[in-house]
């Protein structure tokens, strides 16, 4: 089956990067694909497709999967730094999944480690609320 929305970033992809033109139409639609969720497609960067099925399922907004996958972790799996640099607790902070940073963080998620940008995911926060969950469980860690 093929996943219209991965041809399509495929498509746009293509077209910005042929020759060194910038077309005006591609980049539009790459930029929606790319910012707009959806329900049944998620748009992972070419780092991300290698990234773990718990860093996915963070980054994606996925609470019952990665309470599953949470049960069968030992802690410094939480901390994994993966290939696109980040950790987990990374990507929902910076996605704005509250649940999830909250979730992480009771887990004892470290709170301290930087991503490729050189940022702790208290600093990659996407919302307030969510920095403030860093402030209620410590900004460092114990």
């Amino acid at each position: 089956m093929i996943d219209l929305n991965v041809t399509l970033l495929s498509v746009c992809q293509s077209a910005l990067s042929d020759g060194g033109g910038y077309n005006s139409d591609a980049s539009y639609v790459w930029n929606f694909m790319a910012t707009t969720p959806s329900s049944s497609t998620t748009l992972l960067s070419s780092h991300e497709e290698k990234c773990s099925d718990f860093y996915i399922a963070c980054r994606t907004n996925d609470i019952d999967k990665v309470k599953r996958i949470l049960k069968t972790y030992k802690p410094a799996d939480i901390d994994y730094i993966e290939p696109c640099g980040s950790t987990a607790l990374h990507a929902a902070s910076f996605y704005g999944y509250y649940e999830i940073v909250k979730l992480l963080l009771g887990c004892d998620a470290s709170k301290n480690i930087k991503n490729k940008f050189g940022l702790t995911p208290s600093q990659e926060a996407k919302t307030p609320q969510i920095k403030n969950l860093f402030d209620r469980f410590g900004n460092s860690d114990a």
